[in-house]
């Protein structure tokens, strides 16, 4: 009789690597943007916090999603943010004038210490505007 066969190797185990983390992705997470937006990519930070690049879920519209980090910390700044949406809100609808889509609700009225601001997509800044040659 013939001798056994040599049993198959076993094909090789794949392990899957470990997906990096995105750029930015923990400054916005899933449970903060309410279902209805979700994060694409981290545009920067300034000295308020944190803007991505965002599409709204059901409607695949591209908008920018600024992140607002202790809004009550300082009394001057916290009215310059309020002044500042009063403006949007009043300038509503220009053309030259970035439009506030969404204003996120935070999970405690009482308590919270970050806003979340949607404005449409604007593929500038106004820095990078005023050193173009276009104005």
């Amino acid at each position: 009789s013939k001798p056994p066969a040599p049993a198959a190797a076993a094909p090789p185990t794949i392990t899957a690597r470990p997906t990096p983390p995105v750029r930015g992705a923990e400054y916005f997470p899933t449970e903060e943007l309410c279902g209805r937006y979700e994060f694409v990519r981290y545009l920067g930070h300034g000295a308020y916090g944190y803007v991505a690049e965002g599409r709204h879920i059901e409607s695949g519209r591209q908008v920018a999603i600024k992140k607002i980090l202790r809004v009550f910390h300082n009394r001057i700044d916290a009215k310059r943010l309020l002044r500042e949406l009063r403006i949007l809100r009043i300038l509503r609808g220009l053309d030259s004038i970035v439009q506030l889509v969404d204003i996120l609700p935070p999970p405690n009225l009482d308590t919270f210490t970050q806003i979340i601001l949607v404005f449409e997509f604007v593929d500038t800044d106004l820095s990078k505007l005023i050193q173009s040659d276009q104005y």
